[in-house]
């Protein structure tokens, strides 16, 4: 009785062990990145006037006259992706944009905050 209890248990570990060895690996597709044409920036205009200020204030729309020189970093997670195998796969990107903006006239003392 008990020599079949622990052959019981041994096939069973067995069976598992194969079914995870030959069960098929998931299709993982990696993010993919944006282009520059996938941003939108706001664009300057000749009609569009350059704002004068004094104190502290915030701009809601400054004009942007350039923006380029786009990079980005990929952002790789490792993931299962069987019982005894792994794998890493990009799971998004951080990107790095130059932008020239007009913000005003005249000198600026200090800039304090600047959001995306």
């Amino acid at each position: 009785m008990p020599f079949q209890m622990v052959a019981m248990i041994f096939m069973s570990i067995a069976l598992f062990l194969v079914s995870a060895l030959l069960a098929p690996k998931p299709d993982i597709e990696d993010a993919r990145p944006a282009g520059l044409g996938d941003f939108q920036v706001p664009t300057a205009d000749e009609t569009r006037p350059v704002p004068i200020m004094w104190g502290t204030i915030d701009i809601k729309g400054p004009n942007v006259i350039w923006y380029g020189d786009l990079s980005t970093v990929k952002i790789k997670k490792k993931i299962k992706t069987g019982m005894f195998s792994s794998k890493k796969i990009t799971v998004g990107y951080r990107y790095f944009i130059g932008v020239d903006i007009v913000l005003c006239y005249g000198p600026i003392d200090r800039l304090t905050r600047l959001e995306a």
